[in-house]
């Protein structure tokens, strides 16, 4: 027999542990095996959902390097920006990587980062949890499934002539609501670019450099720093040395989509075990999404 001025006590407290119980089960994402948030955040910035399909790559023109054709992608994410000089100089902090040689990388932190090669990019997207995209995930996240010229349509648009912070011109996004994928710095690409020897004779005239690599990567998206609008086209691309930097060139990151799916899949299923299978190690995991 409970005493009657414990009933109180007893049911407070067999309260307080169903509302504990209840925040622990409905305070779990509600996600469905297999579904893609369309936005993820986390501390290095937000990253959109480019989703599986099929997309227009190349272009008839015939200055585009590659022919129209229709081309069939898994689902990805892909930064909303390029990566900036704060994001950039965190890393550098963080992983002692060396800082670009960039006249603007310490004072104008807010532009893209620049005078990084294939490698720095590759490191920096490798420590944040991503990787460099390859041309045909970049123009996808560029310009859709409708073969458009440039990310917001077919009509061009004036440059500003120098580089922007990376969270300019919101107008001008992409289908995905990608920023300044045509214009500001052009942008590195992990696929292989056909260089040929006139390219690397001009290569070594431009640069001045004796010797120059003949393994060079695609490089998308033109750059504020041109005048010519041709290569702000997003069928487009131009060529330059892996292991070289550039004060046009910048990047940003790709994820693979069914990574974080699986990943989801994975903490969901271990925090349903946890609830009915609790023990001194069962820990509740988390995600920013």
């Amino acid at each position: 027999m409970i005493p009657g001025r414990l009933i109180p006590a007893l049911l407070g407290g067999i309260l307080l542990l169903a509302l504990v119980a209840a925040g622990f089960y409905f305070g779990k994402p509600t996600v469905e095996r297999g579904t893609r948030p369309k936005v993820l955040q986390d501390k290095d910035g937000i990253m959109l959902l480019v989703p599986a399909g099929k997309f227009i790559f190349g272009d008839d023109d015939e200055q585009s390097p590659n022919k129209r054709q229709q081309v069939d992608l898994p689902a990805f994410y892909i930064d909303a920006t390029e990566v900036s000089n704060a994001q950039y100089t965190r890393f550098v902090t963080a992983a002692r990587h060396a800082a670009p040689d960039s006249e603007n990388f310490k004072t104008n932190p807010t532009l893209p980062v620049v005078g990084v090669n294939l490698d720095d990019a590759k490191s920096y997207c490798s420590w944040a949890g991503r990787r460099v995209p390859t041309e045909q995930e970049w123009e996808k996240a560029a310009r859709g499934v409708d073969g458009r010229i440039y990310p917001w349509g077919n009509p061009p648009l004036p440059s500003p002539g120098k580089l922007v912070p990376v969270d300019s011109y919101p107008e001008r996004q992409s289908p995905y609501k990608a920023l300044n994928m045509s214009g500001n710095a052009s942008e590195w690409t992990v696929s292989e670019f056909p260089v040929t020897d006139r390219e690397m004779d001009d290569m070594r005239k431009n640069t001045g450099r004796a010797e120059v690599s003949r393994n060079w990567c695609n490089v998308k998206g033109g750059s504020f720093l041109l005048e010519k609008d041709l290569f702000s086209r997003v069928y487009m691309r131009r060529g330059w040395p892996a292991n070289q930097a550039s004060p046009m060139i910048g990047f940003r990151c790709v994820k693979d989509a069914n990574l974080y799916v699986r990943f989801v899949e994975i903490w969901f299923i271990r925090g349903r075990r946890a609830q009915h299978c609790p023990g001194p190690t069962a820990r509740r995991g988390s995600f920013q999404s």
